[in-house]
C-alpha cells in the first residue's frame, strides 16, 4: 500500500470540527472488521493504511500539530506498519491498558497463526516488537506475518477455521475463531495491494 504522507492528514482545528463522527465511525471499524479476542481479554487488532492514518490523525490532534508545517516524527514509524500483499501486522495487547511497555507482562514468548487442516498448519510471526509510538495509541506489542499462497488459500477457505494462539510464562491461550468480517477485511488489504488495482482512499 501507499505510504501515508503529510497531506493526507488534517490539521488539527480542521479534524476538531470531524473528530467525534469520524472517531465512532473508525472505532466501529476497528473493533467489527480488524480485532480478534481471547479468553483472557487480550485482543489482537489488525492494522491497515485505515486504522494507521486514524492512528496517526489521532496523533496530530493530540499534538495540536499542523501536518503540511510540523514535523510528524511518528509517521516515519507509522508508514513501516503499512503491510505489503500476503502480509499482516497486528498487535497484542490488553483490553483496559492502553499501553504497555517493555518490560510489562504479559508479553508472548511467541505467536503463531494456525490453520484447522490435518495436520494443522501453524505459521509463526516473522518478527515481533515493542511499542515504539510516544502516543500509547500502539498497545502491547506488535506482531507481522507473510503468506504464501498456500496459506492465502487457506485463508479464503471461509469453512476452515482459522485462531492465533499465543504462549506467555508456560500457558498457551487460543482465541476464538477469526470472525468472517474480520476474515474478510484482511483478504481485502490483499486484494488492493494487487499491482493492478489501485490503492482505496483512506
Amino acid at each position: 500500500m501507499n505510504p501515508l504522507r503529510p497531506e493526507d492528514f488534517f490539521s488539527w482545528p480542521d479534524y476538531e470540527l470531524v473528530r467525534t463522527v469520524t472517531r465512532r465511525r473508525l472505532m466501529d471499524y476497528i473493533k467489527t472488521e480488524r480485532t480478534l479476542c481471547f479468553p483472557s481479554g487480550m485482543e489482537l487488532v489488525f492494522d491497515n493504511r485505515q486504522t494507521l492514518w486514524f492512528r496517526m490523525q489521532e496523533i496530530i490532534w493530540v499534538g495540536k500539530l499542523f501536518p503540511q508545517k510540523d514535523s510528524l516524527l511518528e509517521l516515519e514509524i507509522i508508514n513501516r506498519m503499512i503491510c505489503l500483499g500476503g502480509e499482516m501486522e497486528a498487535h497484542l495487547g490488553p483490553v483496559n491498558q492502553p499501553s504497555l511497555s517493555p518490560e510489562a507482562d504479559p508479553w508472548p514468548e511467541e505467536i503463531a497463526l494456525e490453520f484447522a487442516t490435518r495436520p494443522i498448519v501453524s505459521i509463526k510471526a516473522d518478527f515481533l516488537r515493542g511499542n515504539h509510538l510516544t502516543s500509547g495509541w500502539d498497545r502491547g506489542i506488535r506482531f507481522r506475518w507473510t503468506m504464501g499462497e498456500a496459506e492465502r488459500s487457506f485463508f479464503q477457505q471461509t469453512n476452515l477455521t482459522v485462531q492465533f494462539r499465543f504462549s506467555h510464562q508456560g500457558n498457551r491461550e487460543t482465541s476464538e475463531p477469526l470472525p468472517l468480517k474480520v476474515r474478510r477485511s484482511l483478504l481485502g488489504d490483499w486484494e488492493s495491494t494487487n499491482p493492478e488495482q489501485k490503492s482505496p482512499p483512506k
